[in-house]
């Protein structure tokens, strides 16, 4: 339901390269950049939304289903800071998953104790007392 309402918003008359404005896009780091495996390339690790996104519209090799459409919806309404990048990158690895791209969770690529930080400030420290000091 909220996949038809968010596909019909967009319009398909709207959906194709010419609607993307690439220098007016964030670039924040994904915290686990995703890896996929285009038809005939190596591997290529997707560490960004505006990456996700131009991969989806200049690389996609497989069927452009609703899944498809749907990750192209999220990123952009992402970049456009109207969700966050953890929904648009949801969205690009079910994309991938849909068609078999294998796609690839990467570690974490925050610096070790600013993981701990987070995961300390996320969840509380009394299952982490030790880890964090509490």
């Amino acid at each position: 339901m909220l996949e038809k309402a968010i596909l019909s918003s967009f319009g398909q008359a709207n959906f194709g390269k010419d609607i993307f404005d690439w220098s007016d896009m964030t670039n924040s780091l994904w915290n686990r950049p995703v890896k996929i495996r285009l038809k005939g390339w190596e591997a290529i690790c997707i560490r960004t939304t505006a990456e996700a996104a131009r991969c989806l519209i200049n690389d996609w090799p497989a069927k452009k289903d609703n899944i498809y459409r749907l990750a192209v919806v999220s990123c952009t309404n992402a970049l456009r800071g109207r969700l966050p990048d953890i929904a648009a990158r949801i969205h690009f690895i079910a994309a991938a998953q849909a068609v078999d791209l294998d796609p690839v969770i990467c570690p974490d690529i925050r610096e070790p104790d600013q993981f701990v930080a987070d995961l300390c400030e996320t969840c509380g420290s009394s299952i982490f007392s030790p880890i964090c000091g509490s």
